[in-house]
């Protein structure tokens, strides 16, 4: 199963990286954003690393900043209960490469692009960043949806274009999730992975 990339899913992996978990040290979810997004810019630019080694620091970043738990709570919906831990474990481990598989070629032809930061609302324990990503051609509004967890700020879901990442990929993936369960859901993430190392 592969996406076909649309306007805005050819601009998600480069928001994808742009995701953040906010350090014990006082600073705004739009100051670790951006220190994230400078850190990963400065890897996709490092000429001394392979493209094996930067994307190896790069998916490291990801696991560190994403909420794939609650990604993956999101995904599974009511099956959710009824998954064992070990079924919730591997949930989140398959989602989130599911979403580098998808993605990962489309970063590097667009990592010159910008980000404008415009502006960020925080309601206790939840913020909402957003940003503009700038190409030659294009602006694209990007908004962060984090949420503060021991005192981490972590990304569960993100808009692009008013349009969330959730929500589109629990359109694609959750008939399978229905038809066939959560091993069924698990062949398929693990089929698109594969796919995509084998590309």
């Amino acid at each position: 199963m592969r996406l076909k990339p649309t306007l805005s899913i050819l601009f998600l992996l480069i928001s994808l990286f742009l995701q953040v978990e906010a350090q014990a040290d006082g600073a705004s979810p739009t100051e670790t954003i951006k220190t994230k997004v400078d850190e990963i810019i400065s890897i996709l630019h490092r000429e001394s690393l392979n493209a094996d080694s930067k994307w190896k620091i790069i998916s490291d970043k990801i696991n560190d900043s994403f909420d794939f738990r609650s990604m993956s709570q999101s995904l599974l919906e009511t099956h959710w209960d009824k998954a064992s831990p070990e079924e919730k474990r591997l949930c989140a481990e398959y989602f989130s490469q599911y979403l580098e598989a998808n993605y990962r070629e489309h970063i590097e032809s667009h990592k010159n692009h910008s980000v404008q930061y415009v502006g960020e609302s925080i309601n206790g324990k939840d913020a909402v960043v957003n940003t503009v990503i700038i190409g030659d051609s294009d602006e694209i509004p990007v908004s962060y949806k984090m949420r503060q967890n021991n005192d981490e700020w972590t990304v569960y879901d993100m808009l692009i274009n008013e349009v969330s990442l959730m929500d589109s990929h629990r359109s694609v993936l959750s008939s399978i999730l229905q038809s066939e369960g959560i091993e069924g859901l698990f062949r398929s993430l693990q089929n698109t992975n594969l796919k995509y190392k084998d590309d």
